[in-house]
């Protein structure tokens, strides 16, 4: 499930990583094939947050609007549902937003992305009422 698509309109947090040339095919082709459904490559400048460093260049996985897992417009009670009851391949949905939102605090404890905080707390909200109903727990900590 695919819930957005990014404009590059605003700032996106991230980790950059630099690989060896030898591990670069192996690593971009597990990368393409854990990202096959629907993403495209697209090269971007990475601006480190270090200003002593010098930007530079980083592929990244783009899921537009026709992706066929795209949610659409969607309320964050919309998203925060199909999080919670969807997965994949690579498993369970929530645990990527909860990867995702711990990651964004650690490289940046001051960022304050409201949104990804807002779906987190929201998923956990719903995965709790879950837990007596059948559905499995799937509880991060």
């Amino acid at each position: 499930m695919t819930i957005g698509c990014c404009c590059f309109q605003e700032r996106t947090w991230g980790i950059a990583y630099r690989l060896a040339e030898h591990n670069v095919d192996d690593v971009m082709a597990q990368l393409d094939n854990r990202e096959r459904c629907g993403y495209h490559t697209i090269e971007r400048t990475f601006y480190p947050k270090d200003d002593s460093l010098e930007p530079f260049s980083v592929a990244v996985y783009l899921a537009p609007a026709d992706n066929p897992w795209y949610l659409g417009p969607a309320s964050l009670d919309q998203m925060a549902a199909e999080i919670a009851t969807r997965s994949g391949p690579k498993g369970h949905n929530s645990v990527y937003l909860f990867r995702l939102a711990e990651t964004i605090r650690l490289i940046d404890p001051e960022q304050k992305d409201d949104h990804l905080f807002q779906l987190e707390v929201r998923v956990k909200q719903l995965m709790k009422l879950n837990e007596g109903n059948g559905q499995p727990n799937m509880t991060y900590s």
